[in-house]
């Protein structure tokens, strides 16, 4: 809270984000730290540094109330008292939308102040927007207000504020209502249920004014020069985020083709008609087909370091996002892929933003009209020079390619015939830029209008094109620009629509694989007949055993370090075993060899020293196993994905788990089994103990931070419990319990304390070491390296487990929940193991997640107790007839709502 009046921006925004996750992780922080942010705006109304700090802490604080599962909690405060949820939520949204109002109304009251009262006064409405419609409802009255007075209401008056003020004056204004329209964009995202026809006719009169302001403050924007340039650009910015959510939510049905002046404006923006620097788009990578990493170096993204290695990538715009270039994105909610939210630099969110929202209006425009575009483009490219000429270019095909998505989303032709000429012409003219990223644009591009035009003669057309280019060229960007656009043709096309040119296409790709004087060449060839045998299905069929046999050739000529070129050709092997499918379970000679030849390559892979190669051959076995699960030996495979599990390459990790979860799915038993067997090596690395694998994955949990990752640990241990847990119910319950009640026991003491955030941090351990003492003694001493306790995730996900294993045993054996016959049956056959003979630990798990500072974990702790009473409500106690089983444990129950 100290930092919140920090005179440093970065520092304040910072310490904001921090209370945000605070918040998150326990929300009844949210009330108290309502209040103090609002006292201390109030308190401190005369510095600009507190106002900015208590409203950027304010509104992050609002913006975790809907990642709280119970909302804003009732505890005692100012703003605070005991009613019922929406009143509550409503009383609090109140006094915060008064205190914003009042910063609006008293901004020009002293213009030492004007410009952080403004920002803050639309911050915190546009944060109030994201409690959700019971609470905006009764303010909406009064937001319509504030958007109507924000904005001239007519030309005219548009024409008198030009002719008044000086730059600081529109610097508050412009602020003013960039400030306005994201709190509209914030009141249609979270409120859509508010925005009727009569709200949309009303919201369209501010955001046609703000079109015709920045149409029309030309001639102001030259007079004040560098003043007024990024309150403009952040004008822009806030309009057309409002306009692509219009249109992605069908809630603004109206002709584009009136709107030219918005349309100029876009294309403006990313040709940077306007703008003196080469800024690039970030979108670019985006919009490209995600298979296509592998010639674009974005796999650097499957790393843990990849915060530090996309900075090094060429035309990343990653590194340079901060929280200062947009506030808002304080209680907006954090993008895929993001921990912390890093909004890009102003000038380039403008252009990404104008991308997107140019390949929605794209599909909307008169034909003439996208030939005027389309032509503009050629003409901005042509008249550009060297490194501009490359911004544009790229700029350009990011506009094009989002625009031929649009096309496909809205099932729109793309066009008269003019209208092919001129894109085709764009396209193919930039298969052969020096600029991989770009060449990989055009190839996409090419296969997508492809397939928006949907005729099979322009298709052909445009294959010969490339086969032309492709038997004439000798230099590496016209070989592999025209290779990857053959790909790209029957990606978008199918195997039906491409099987007039298929024979053709993997003729010339497979002679291009085996140009061993150009590593990039193969690397492209290799990567479009990956995506042709993708795409070709049971077409494909035919040229399996020439690629097959290209690619073992391949991997035992090419040296190891073209590491690209191995990792293509575990892409095409993959796609191979795809085309030949459920045949690969077959005994007949050619499919035997086919086999053999599979699991060869799968071994020279694994053997190779990167680990991108190993992570292909770990999945080509995955699809092996899929199709042919007799022949994969699991007893080999098992133990080696399980030493991967340590790997220092998240890559590595993903694709050991990603195979684990699908064999955990027929096999859980013998995995489980096969992963034991490594309990008795004493190497370094991965350690399994009593737990087994299920041990490891919940260990793996608490360490991962990829989401994708940790979904495949949950589906993985969730196929183990389902079809284990009823016949071990002692281990899982013992794992669950573990990672449940590890927390609680490891804080008792005299002076322990409870939990904040995702862990535990308890007072009342033994004192570590000095740093210096650390240093050299940590390899002797254990105490400077902890183990790290369960996180609270890791917890609600042990609860749910415990969940499983009640509905697994449901369905299994009555004398789960008999104490009597679970007590018989393990007397006459002296065996077995019955969920009945476990309650306490049940009731004791239950008790422990209700009474958590973690809502999540409180939920799912409630859900537990309520599984349990549902289950053993009826289960008398042998010992005393008349008696229930539960009654013993009635204390536990009735504090676990006390205390809630």
């Amino acid at each position: 809270m100290a930092v919140l009046v920090h005179p440093c921006q970065a520092a304040r925004l910072a310490a904001a984000w921090c209370l945000r996750c605070i918040c998150v992780a326990v929300p009844s922080q949210i009330t108290p730290l309502i209040d103090r942010c609002v006292e201390g705006i109030e308190n401190m109304r005369t510095s600009p540094e507190a106002i900015a700090g208590y409203s950027g802490a304010l509104a992050a604080v609002l913006g975790s109330v809907r990642l709280s599962p119970l909302g804003v909690p009732h505890t005692k405060g100012k703003v605070s008292f005991f009613f019922c949820c929406c009143f509550f939520s409503f009383f609090v949204a109140l006094v915060i939308f008064n205190t914003a109002e009042e910063l609006l109304r008293s901004a020009s009251q002293n213009s030492r102040l004007s410009l952080n009262r403004t920002q803050a006064g639309w911050l915190l409405i546009g944060a109030i927007m994201t409690l959700g419609v019971p609470v905006v409802r009764g303010l909406l009255p009064r937001m319509l207000l504030l958007w109507r007075n924000s904005f001239p209401r007519s030309n005219k008056e548009l024409e008198s504020e030009k002719a008044r003020g000086d730059a600081f004056t529109w610097q508050v204004t412009l602020e003013g209502r960039a400030g306005a329209l994201s709190a509209m964009h914030s009141f249609v995202q979270n409120c859509p249920e508010l925005v009727t026809d009569d709200i949309i006719r009303r919201l369209l009169t501010p955001v046609e004014s703000a079109l015709a302001m920045l149409t029309n403050i030309s001639t102001v924007l030259k007079t004040y020069g560098q003043h007024l340039k990024a309150p403009a650009a952040m004008v822009r910015l806030r309009l057309y985020e409002t306009f692509l959510f219009f249109i992605h939510h069908t809630l603004l049905k109206i002709d584009f083709c009136s709107y030219t002046h918005l349309l100029r404006m876009l294309v403006a923006e990313f040709t940077l008609t306007e703008n003196p620097a080469n800024t690039t788009t970030s979108q670019l990578r985006t919009v490209c087909h995600a298979d296509d990493s592998v010639i674009l170096g974005t796999w650097l993204q499957e790393t843990d370091h990849r915060t530090i290695e996309d900075q090094l990538q060429p035309n990343s715009a990653a590194g340079s996002g901060a929280l200062e270039h947009d506030p808002c994105c304080l209680y907006r909610p954090v993008l895929s892929g993001e921990v912390v939210p890093g909004p890009l630099p102003l000038g380039v969110a403008v252009i990404d933003m104008s991308v997107m929202l140019f390949g929605q209006i794209f599909p909307r425009v008169a034909n003439k009209h996208r030939l005027q575009m389309l032509d503009h483009f050629a003409e901005c490219i042509r008249h550009a020079k060297s490194s501009r000429q490359e911004a544009v270019q790229m700029n350009v095909f990011t506009a094009v390619l989002s625009g031929l998505k649009g096309l496909t989303e809205a099932k729109t032709t793309f066009g008269q015939e003019d209208v092919k000429k001129s894109a085709a012409s764009l396209i193919i003219g930039a298969l052969t830029s020096s600029n991989p990223i770009l060449r990989c644009a055009a190839g996409e591009s090419l296969g997508r209008m492809a397939q928006v035009v949907g005729d099979s003669r322009f298709t052909a057309e445009l294959a010969q094109t490339s086969f032309d280019r492709l038997k004439s060229a000798r230099d590496v960007a016209s070989r592999t620009g025209h290779s990857l656009a053959l790909g790209c043709l029957h990606r978008y096309v199918g195997g039906m629509g491409s099987s007039q040119h298929l024979n053709t296409s993997v003729s010339i790709l497979l002679a291009l694989a085996q140009d061993s004087t150009s590593p990039v060449v193969q690397v492209w060839s290799l990567h479009a007949l990956a995506l042709i045998a993708d795409s070709g299905g049971p077409m494909f069929r035919g040229y399996v055993e020439p690629t097959l046999s290209l690619a073992l050739k391949l991997l035992l000529n090419v040296p190891q370090s073209y590491v690209d070129v191995h990792q293509c050709i575990g892409k095409v092997l993959s796609a191979l075993i795809t085309t030949v499918g459920p045949e690969l379970q077959g005994n007949t000679t050619s499919i035997c060899m086919a086999r053999s030849s599979f699991l060869c390559a799968c071994a020279i892979m694994q053997d190779h020293q990167d680990s991108l190669v190993q992570a292909e051959a770990t999945a080509c076995l995955q699809q092996l196993h899929l199709f042919a699960p007799r022949h994969v030996n699991l007893s080999s495979l098992v133990p080696t994905l399980c030493r991967t599990l340590s790997s220092n390459h998240l890559l590595l990790r993903k694709a050991a788990i990603s195979c684990l979860r699908q064999l955990a799915q027929r096999e859980a038993k013998e995995v489980c089994e096969h992963a034991m067997t490594l309990a008795i090596e004493n190497g370094k690395g991965l350690v399994i103990t009593e737990t087994g694998l299920p041990g490891v994955l919940f260990s793996m949990l608490d360490t991962e931070t990829d989401s994708r990752l940790i979904k495949d640990i949950h589906d993985t241990l969730t196929s183990m419990l389902q079809m284990m847990a009823a016949d071990n119910l002692s281990q899982w319950l013992s794992l669950c319990k573990d990672v449940l009640t590890v927390a609680t026991e490891s804080s008792i003491g005299d002076d322990s304390v409870g939990v904040v955030g995702g862990g535990e941090v308890e007072e009342g351990e033994d004192v570590e070491p000095d740093d210096d003492q650390a240093e050299f003694h940590a390899a002797d001493d254990q105490s400077t390296h902890p183990a790290v306790q369960p996180r609270w995730p890791t917890r609600v996900f042990a609860a749910e487990c415990v969940q499983r294993i009640i509905v697994a045993c449901e369905g299994n054996k009555s004398a789960h929940f008999d104490l009597a016959l679970a007590k018989e049956m393990q007397l006459t056959k002296s065996r077995g193991d019955y969920l009945v003979l476990h309650l306490s630990d049940l009731v004791r798990m239950a008790f422990m997640a209700a009474t958590s500072d973690s809502d999540q974990l409180r939920l799912e702790g409630l859900k537990t107790l309520h599984e349990v009473i549902d289950k053993f409500a009826r289960v008398p106690e042998p010992e005393f007839p008349g008696h229930l089983l539960l009654e013993q444990f009635q204390a536990q129950v009735l504090n676990s709502y006390i205390i809630l």
